[in-house]
Formats: C-alpha cells, sequence, structure tokens
C-alpha cells in the first residue's frame, strides 16, 4: 500500500493507543455497554469509539458496533465480536495479551540475522531467488544506477510517488542494500543529500560498496534503528520507506521519530504492508516476523 504523507499524519492518532489499550465499538444502535473500569485493570487503559461520531477513525481501525480490539503501541493485536459480556471480555484478556510478542529483542534479532542472510546473498525472507524489480515499477536505468544495492526486498516503489528535487535531503528508513537511496541520491544531485538508515552491519556494508563503486558523493548510510533515527530534528524535505515499517513492534514509535525528522511541510513517501485483521498463529512467531 502506498500511503502519502497526509495519511501518515493522520495516523498519528494512534497516540491515543499508547501501550496495550482495548477499545470499544459503541453507537446509538447498540445497547451494549460494557463495564470499562472494571475491564481497565486488565489493560493499560480502556476506551470508547462511537462509530457514529466517529466514523473515520472506526473505519482505520476496522473498529464495529459490539466489537472489542486490543491495540499494542498502535497495533491492532486482536478482537472479540458478538457485543460480549464484560466477564467475557476479562475471561479473554490473558488470552488476548498473551499474543502480543513480548521479546522484541528477540523479533529484532531475528529480522537482522533474516536480512543479513539477503546482504550476502544466502537467502531470507523472500527465498533465494530475487524478483525481478521492474515488476514493482523501477526502470532498467534506474537498476543500474541501484547495481548490487537491489537485493529484492521491496514491495512497491516509494520514489515513484516521492517527488524528490534537487537540493532535497532525503531519508530512507531500512535501507537495506541501497536501491531506494542510491536512486534517490541521483534525483536530488550534488546540492541534496540521501541517507539510508539500516540496522542490519551486513546490509549498510553492502550498501557503502555500491555507494563507493559507482561514485556517490551525495549518499551516506548510517546505522540504527528506524525507532531510533540516527538523524537530526527538522532536517529532512522527504521520508521513504520500503517494506520495513511491517517489521517493526513500535509503529508508532516510528511515526513519531518520521515527525521528529521533517521539516515543516515535509513529506513522506511509503511502500509497505497492512493488515485490518489479526494474524493467524502461523505469523505471529518471531521467525514469521522477519519475513
Amino acid at each position: 500500500i502506498n500511503a502519502e504523507y497526509g495519511d501518515i499524519r493522520a495516523a498519528m492518532e494512534l497516540e491515543r493507543f499508547s501501550g496495550t489499550v482495548l477499545v470499544l465499538g459503541v453507537s446509538k444502535a447498540t445497547e451494549w455497554q460494557p463495564g470499562s473500569l472494571q475491564l481497565a485493570a486488565h489493560f493499560s487503559s480502556v476506551k470508547e469509539v462511537n462509530v457514529d461520531a466517529e466514523p473515520d477513525v472506526a473505519s482505520r481501525y476496522g473498529i464495529e458496533p459490539g466489537m472489542a480490539v486490543l491495540f499494542n503501541n498502535g497495533t491492532r493485536v486482536g478482537a472479540l465480536s458478538g457485543s460480549p459480556s464484560t466477564e467475557e471480555m476479562i475471561e479473554m484478556a490473558p488470552t488476548m495479551i498473551s499474543a502480543i510478542p513480548q521479546d522484541e529483542d528477540a523479533a529484532r534479532d531475528a529480522v537482522r540475522n533474516a536480512y543479513a542472510a539477503v546482504a550476502k546473498d544466502a537467502g531470507g525472507c523472500c527465498g533465494t531467488g530475487r524478483p525481478d524489480s521492474t515488476m514493482l515499477g523501477y526502470t532498467p536505468e534506474e537498476l543500474a544506477r541501484a547495481a548490487a544495492g537491489d537485493v529484492g526486498q521491496g514491495c512497491g516503489n516509494p520514489l515513484s510517488f516521492a517527488s524528490l528535487q534537487p537540493g532535497e535531503v532525503v531519508v530512507d528508513l531500512g535501507s537495506g542494500g541501497g536501491i531506494d537511496i542510491l536512486i534517490a541520491g541521483s534525483q536530488v544531485g550534488e546540492t541534496g543529500r540521501a541517507i539510508g538508515v539500516d540496522m542490519t552491519p551486513e546490509m549498510l556494508s553492502r550498501a557503502r560498496g555500491v555507494a563507493k563503486e559507482k561514485g556517490y558523493t551525495n549518499v551516506e548510510f548510517r546505522l540504527g534503528e528506524i525507532e531510533n533515527l540516527p538523524v537530526a530534528d527538522n532536517s529532512v524535505d522527504c521520508v521513504i520507506s520500503n517494506c520495513v515499517i511491517n517489521l517493526s513492534s513500535d509503529k508508532q514509535r516510528v511515526l513519531k521519530e518520521m515527525c521528529r525528522i521533517l521539516k515543516p511541510g515535509g513529506r513522506v513517501a511509503i511502500s509497505d504492508v497492512i493488515t485490518r485483521e489479526a494474524l493467524p498463529e502461523r505469523l505471529k512467531t518471531v521467525e514469521a516476523l522477519a519475513c
């Protein structure tokens, strides 16, 4: 899904869902009145969303009347429908919370190890065969600029709608082998700056090698996590990312970091994948998260 800057700004409403929060969908048409105070002891907080008064919020987060939806740091992780009673929700609370990945370090290590393998052409989450990036909208000329920086792990082409201009500063969240930031470097020109941020040393080594080989002088790659970007406040014209934010266990933090580093009037161009429903059990493992 390609999301433009305005949509990302609107998604900052996720701040209301900080921590482990149970959101109750209510409306004038239903008589469902769960006991919020009784539930509050089992979650970080309990909030109600009136789907009649806040249809945009209800639609964005998949909240319907008579539904209890569990969020963890802005990410929807489970739901109960059918106007469950307060007692039923209290009974299900431990099960719903247990579905949330608790060991974020283990998850991050799994992602890092998977992409280290990709950097070494030893497989990774999308297999050993590198997909044809022209199918994602890259031109042969662009791919020639990126060369070995194309490791085939994207799900779109954020540069196709980033509208980069000469002299701009662009930052890529999870730059991987460098495909997008290397192409971006040619678009912003010598007066601009293209910065890639990645937490995998092997990816950074590969990207830096390509940049040196191709003679880029306005491109740099920094070691860091997208939840804590090694970039100054109000210093960036455009933030791009390609199929990386879905791997973060704290997407709210990523959104805050984007807003922190962007200049007033800055913009975001993202290609990524989302889910509107709770993930099946087979995709809740640390290994599955790495993909």
